[in-house]
């Protein structure tokens, strides 16, 4: 027998490091309930990221793919995976790849743009 723990959810890992560049309050933006798609731990529903002049092509109001994830879905292993996910999201832009456009969290989800 392993002497392996399963995974916990995340509350019991640190928050996720997000990047300035990606960082959205929840002011920024609204959820709609128009479910997109449903997978593994996550959701994507349609919301509206307002417009923020602090922040580059962000002069108007855009409607937005949100992926909403569960933190207590989330195991400790996939967490790690999710914050490599949010690295390297920060720092892709290209015109033939869907970019990020802000991440927030609260006690209970995560949510990217």
């Amino acid at each position: 027998m392993s002497g392996r723990q399963p995974s916990s959810p995340t509350q019991a890992a640190k928050p996720l490091e997000i990047p300035a560049s990606l960082l959205i309050t929840k002011d920024e933006l609204k959820l709609g309930t128009k479910v997109l798609g449903t997978g593994g731990f996550a959701q994507v529903v349609i919301g509206e990221l307002l417009p923020s002049p602090n922040k580059i092509g962000r002069a108007e109001k855009m409607e937005v793919a949100v992926k909403v994830m569960q933190k207590a879905q989330v195991s400790k292993s996939n967490f790690s995976n999710l914050q490599t996910e949010i690295n390297i999201c920060a720092e892709l832009r290209h015109d033939c790849i869907i970019n990020t456009w802000g991440i927030m969290e609260d006690d209970l989800s995560i949510y990217i743009v």
